[in-house]
């Protein structure tokens, strides 16, 4: 928008959502991700980094078991069809393992039945692609404290 002035000149951090800035973590948390597709990979972990959430990220669920200490993972966020072992395959195993990482499933398919499968097997969302930057960061900052009773399945 002109004014007598000149043309306004948008600040870097205007249309910044400030309700994110209450759900910054409290203390360094590391947030894994797992999707084979690079450019989505890229963009997620752009996302999540520019939300001040350190990231690790991995093209297969095969790559995320054998690369992280998975002790320090305070959330999963994994891609549902995945080359190899499929995403739901890795939730099996991590609750086979007694590995209890909450875990937040993202799909470009929208199957009624899997996220059911899903939240069953203790997932804490089903977000379906493209992924509403906000819905994601939500679901990060709520995963810690999730039950299955808190269970969301969101759609764009």
């Amino acid at each position: 928008m002109a004014s007598r002035h000149g043309p306004k000149i948008k600040r870097a951090n205007e249309g910044y959502d400030r309700s994110l800035d209450s759900m910054a973590p409290a203390k360094v948390a590391l947030i894994c991700l797992v999707e084979d597709d690079p450019f989505i990979r890229t963009a997620l972990m752009s996302l999540l980094r520019s939300a001040g959430l350190h990231v690790e990220a991995f093209a297969s669920a095969e790559a995320f078991l054998e690369h992280t200490a998975r002790e320090r993972v305070s959330c999963l966020v994994c891609d549902v069809y995945l080359p190899g072992m499929s995403g739901l395959a890795l939730q099996r195993t991590l609750v086979e393992r007694q590995v209890p990482i909450p875990i937040i499933f993202h799909t470009g398919c929208d199957d009624p039945a899997l996220a059911r499968q899903a939240q069953d097997a203790g997932a804490v969302a089903w977000l379906t692609k493209p992924v509403r930057e906000h819905d994601l960061l939500h679901a990060i900052m709520e995963s810690p404290n999730r039950t299955t009773n808190s269970y969301v399945r969101l759609r764009p």
